[in-house]
């Protein structure tokens, strides 16, 4: 008879009792606007730069990609839960601006130092990085289907410094 008491109670008492529901996350994400690339590096002035319109244009390209390279790499990376990217109008919380310092092309080595601010806008504190990003890419023959200069920015492209860029911001 105890017993069936006892399981009466265990019962009831389970029934009754509810686990707490968790409250929904009422943090906002950190809204991050990844401004333009600056070329201040002055890229014309080196030796292979191209002298045709359309190969400067793609050069250009690769450049300008970076900074949408960089948008996609930070909505993969660790802290993608916790960010948003905006653009400069939507009031960004962190402006992240990347600056080409200057360029130089040494045996097939190009060398492009960068200047990398995060503005903490809300108080307006702004942490300054600068950083060299090099690529080397070796010269084909002649008959290559890609000019030169287009391979050494698509390799400097694809060898950025995203992450390092990625991390110094997301641990503001």
């Amino acid at each position: 008879m105890k017993n069936l008491i006892l399981l009466i109670c265990i019962i009831a008492c389970s029934a009754v009792y509810a686990a707490p529901k968790k409250k929904p996350s009422s943090i906002e994400p950190v809204k991050v606007y990844i401004a333009p690339i600056l070329n201040h590096a002055q890229l014309n002035a080196l030796p292979e730069w191209p002298t045709d319109r359309r190969t400067e244009n793609a050069v250009l390209k690769k450049i300008a990609e970076i900074r949408k390279t960089m948008r996609s790499t930070l909505m993969s990376s660790n802290c993608a839960n916790s960010v948003v990217v905006v653009e400069d109008s939507q009031q960004p919380s962190i402006r992240v601006s990347i600056t080409l310092k200057s360029v130089t092309l040494t045996n097939n080595t190009l060398e492009i130092p960068l200047q990398v601010e995060i503005e903490h806008i809300p108080d307006g504190t702004i942490k300054s990085y600068m950083m060299s990003s090099s690529v080397t890419v070796s010269k084909p023959a002649s008959d290559h289907k890609k000019p030169f200069i287009i391979r050494l920015f698509t390799e400097y492209h694809d060898r950025f410094p995203y992450t390092s860029i990625i991390s110094a911001f997301c641990t503001y």
